[in-house]
């Protein structure tokens, strides 16, 4: 291989990693707009029929709008390389994943739940504030991710 090949082979590298990082960029950045709505929504206590975005928006538990947040912020901190930020981020969305599917399959309440904000949705839901277990498993996959 020559030299101008191999300059061309990484000026290609460089173009796809900076494709590949505007991608990851604009992904944790809707995710994390799209996160701070629906927490806003929990925290001023929106009713289901104030309108039809912050119905759907409260559809999303405030535990798991948090992790999709710390999600974002995880994703935006990847870059080519990983970092150390990623690592934890992933092993603490994966932890908090578990424990609420642990939560759903065990029949049993570890306090996370509520942890952060107490659901006024259904407060005498036996398990309000809990993210569905496919929310839990899907936040377990995530963290794997990263």
């Amino acid at each position: 291989m020559n030299s101008n090949s191999m300059s061309n082979q990484r000026r290609l590298k460089t173009k796809q990693e900076q494709i590949l990082q505007y991608i990851i960029s604009g992904t944790s950045y809707a995710m994390l707009i799209f996160s701070l709505f629906t927490v806003i929504a929990w925290l001023f206590h929106r009713s289901v029929g104030d309108s039809i975005v912050f119905d759907f928006l409260h559809r999303i538990k405030f535990n798991a709008a948090v992790l999709f947040i710390i999600c974002a912020l995880g994703l935006n901190s990847l870059s080519p390389r990983r970092n150390k930020f990623a690592t934890y981020v992933g092993i603490f969305v994966f932890v908090i994943g578990g424990l609420t599917l642990l939560e759903h399959m065990a029949d049993i309440h570890v306090g996370i739940d509520q942890l952060l904000l107490k659901d006024y949705t259904k407060p005498d839901n036996v398990f309000a504030g809990r993210m569905s277990s496919n929310g839990a498993f899907s936040f377990m996959l995530a963290g794997i991710g990263y």
